[in-house]
């Protein structure tokens, strides 16, 4: 299951796609407990975290997201953050759950990542990803692939550098922007980018003990849409869509 839990966030990326529903809501415990227990009942092994906001963000929506993980701990929780929120105090919550694993987001090395997420984001990214490595704690990193930063994410120096900060793997998603507004529409990879960027991925695998995971790829390898094989839902929980 994957479960957007807040539409709040503290950065402001070129081209999110969460920019057009951003109203800093927040999902009740009663809410989030609710669609766990039904998807547990349903057989799903991990639940993803990610969505409209960061989770870090509101000392609210953190509450619940290591309640849930307390109360469920059969259900492995993968959350995606920037990365730039989490406090030793967090680490230490999340050291004693063992069922909360973290994806930090990260856009390429400092000058391409910042370029797209803000001044000083890179930093702060590496130091909770070093915190995180000087514990001992599983952790990977989520990548945007765009068109200004696809041969940047798959080269050696920046797979060899989040391999140092501890990263046990990269998943690499693929850059859509929203329609409205058309903010970072040029971000989108062309055809032949895409095709090249396969190409480099394949080729950086060869050369990196690190799983480098393409989510479009994955899917396709899976049969495609996992969703309409009735094997992955999204619950919107800020609106209650799914």
């Amino acid at each position: 299951l994957i479960l957007a839990m807040t539409d709040a966030c503290n950065l402001r990326c070129t081209g999110c796609y969460a920019k057009p529903v951003w109203a800093h809501r927040h999902v009740s415990f009663p809410q989030l407990d609710y669609v766990t227990s039904e998807a547990e009942q349903m057989g799903a092994a991990a639940i993803f975290i990610t969505g409209w906001g960061e989770p870090f963000y509101d000392r609210r929506d953190k509450k619940n997201l290591f309640r849930l993980a307390r109360e469920f701990p059969a259900t492995m929780f993968v959350v995606f953050t920037n990365g730039t929120l989490i406090t030793e105090d967090d680490l230490n919550t999340i050291e004693g759950l063992g069922n909360l694993i973290l994806l930090l987001s990260l856009d390429g090395l400092e000058i391409t990542n910042d370029g797209r997420r803000g001044q000083g984001v890179f930093q702060r990214v590496e130091q909770t990803a070093r915190q995180l490595k000087r514990r001992g704690m599983v952790f990977g990193m989520s990548v945007t692939v765009t068109s200004v930063n696809y041969r940047e994410v798959t080269a050696t120096e920046f797979v060899d550098t989040v391999r140092t900060w501890g990263a046990m793997l990269v998943l690499y998603l693929r850059f859509t922007f929203y329609p409205q507004p058309q903010e970072g529409a040029w971000l989108n990879l062309s055809a032949q980018q895409a095709s090249e960027y396969s190409c480099l991925l394949e080729s950086a695998r060869q050369r990196q003990p690190l799983p480098l995971i393409d989510a479009d790829e994955a899917e396709r390898r899976f049969g495609g849409c996992r969703a309409r094989q009735g094997s992955l839902a999204f619950v919107d929980a800020v609106t209650g869509r799914i």
